[in-house]
């Protein structure tokens, strides 16, 4: 077993100045989490973040999102493109009582999802073996979500084009982006159903809140082949 000692002081400050203060259980998981996550990055490539920066890169800023939004978030959530559980899995950790579906089209990614999900006992959690743009002109998934997430997906339309199908009137999309990144234009937004609320930073990094007001056209998202193209 690979250790992954986490800095537990940095872990309950930062969670607690988000606005998360973590109890034993929430401790213990995320102690199991990064166990469990460089244990299998041995042998399969889940993450790039060294263990050292565990705790801010991927534990507090998968929070960032439920800060963002002022700790209103409601459910069910999605997490799109969720790799090997972030921001989904933290978020989980900290809000338990949110259903949450982690979504991702790599198998292997997921099939570590799984074991870790059941081995911290985590309830009300699926996982989705499926492309999001797909997915999300599936009725069990179509605008059904209060809170739709999404972390290094690419451009900043591309995460607006995949997110938007899944949310439902009156929730929220909203994507991990830099500092350093084009807005999204209103208008952009508008054609997907979207209106943005607010942007919130926190360093280097930026959550804008993308309220749903309406419908997404049933045309989109757009296959992928078409997606690609966004903003170029």
């Amino acid at each position: 077993m690979v250790v992954c000692p986490l800095n537990l002081d940095e872990l309950r400050t930062g969670a607690e100045i988000l606005g998360f203060p973590l109890d034993g259980v929430a401790v213990e998981r995320f102690e199991l989490l990064a166990a469990r996550l460089y244990e299998a990055n041995a042998v399969q490539n889940l993450t790039r973040v060294p263990p050292g920066e565990f705790v801010e890169r991927h534990a507090l800023e998968s929070l960032h999102p439920l800060w963002a939004l002022g700790g209103k978030a409601e459910g069910p959530v999605v997490d799109v493109g969720c790799g090997a559980g972030f921001p989904g899995l933290p978020v989980k950790i900290v809000r338990p009582g949110l259903d949450i579906t982690l979504n991702d089209s790599h198998g292997k990614a997921l099939v570590f999802v799984q074991r870790v999900v059941e081995e911290m006992g985590l309830e009300g959690v699926t996982v989705l073996n499926a492309r999001a743009e797909e997915a999300a002109h599936d009725p069990t998934h179509r605008e059904r979500y209060g809170l739709a997430l999404c972390r290094a997906v690419g451009r900043v339309t591309v995460s607006a084009e995949l997110l938007a199908g899944f949310v439902r009137i009156g929730g929220y999309a909203v994507p991990h982006r830099t500092a350093h990144d084009e807005p999204m234009p209103a208008e952009a937004l508008a054609s997907l159903g979207l209106e943005q609320e607010d942007v919130r930073s926190r360093g280097t990094l930026c959550y804008p809140l993308w309220r749903k007001k309406r419908p997404t056209p049933s045309d989109r998202p757009l296959p992928w082949h078409r997606i690609k193209r966004l903003g170029q």
